[in-house]
């Protein structure tokens, strides 16, 4: 592990990956063996960013603003996690973990107080993001969590030669209440388990197959720890 005080930096002989500080963000993977790189590199003349962090909002809120307790707030899209400094935590040669606490700014658009603690691990060529949200509060603690990581196509290949593929058997009723996962649309979870379609760049839209997202609902945690991961 290396750091510069902003950026830390895991390696192995297959991957060499950083993680920033700002945002706790995934911002480079590098595939040591194909000699290129794997995450976008967060062009700004198409987006500016690698793979943000989603709290406590996930997607944007209609006109900005949403009501709590029948008082009106403001909310950035996607929340504020991606824009704020961590604190970092435990570094080692595979593994790093950042903090984030609530603060009197956060607290004047998000009236909950809240610990959120981000993590990567580097085992071979698997890197995983794992999230911690605590409430050290005695009220429930309301907030919703999501990753957006994007990639870069190898040169010569195009986004048409990709197919999107998951677990066709979804989250099932009744199953997975402290997690996050995705939901099938019924009990026999999803007709197919492959999305395809043509993105048009222009409008940034992406095509999904009926019933693959539903609306983000919050997770609600009274004094408690929720976590989950992802691997890439």
């Amino acid at each position: 592990m290396k750091q510069d005080g902003t950026l830390f930096t895991l390696e192995n002989d297959e991957l060499l990956v950083t993680v920033a500080r700002h945002g706790a963000e995934l911002t480079r993977i590098y595939d040591k063996k194909a000699g290129r790189e794997v995450l976008w590199n967060a062009d700004p003349s198409v987006w500016n960013r690698h793979s943000p962090v989603l709290f406590p909002f996930v997607g944007k809120c209609y006109e900005g603003k949403y009501v709590h307790n029948e008082t009106e707030y403001e909310m950035t899209p996607h929340g504020f996690a991606r824009d704020m400094e961590f604190e970092p935590l435990l570094c080692d040669m595979d593994e790093c973990w950042y903090r984030l606490k609530d603060t009197e700014e956060t607290f004047k658009n998000y009236p909950f107080h809240f610990e959120v603690e981000i993590g990567h691990r580097l085992e071979g060529r698997r890197i995983t993001v794992m999230w911690r949200v605590t409430n050290p509060d005695s009220e429930e603690l309301l907030f919703m969590m999501g990753g957006h990581p994007a990639f870069m196509v190898p040169e010569g290949r195009s986004i048409y030669d990709y197919t999107f593929a998951f677990n066709k058997e979804g989250g099932r009723k009744g199953q997975f209440q402290e997690g996050l996962h995705y939901l099938a649309p019924n009990e026999k979870g999803y007709e197919v388990g492959e999305l395809q379609g043509t993105l048009k760049l222009t409008d940034g839209r992406a095509p999904l197959t009926k019933g693959f997202l539903t609306r983000p609902s919050p997770i609600c945690l009274t004094k408690a720890r929720w976590e989950t991961s992802a691997f890439y």
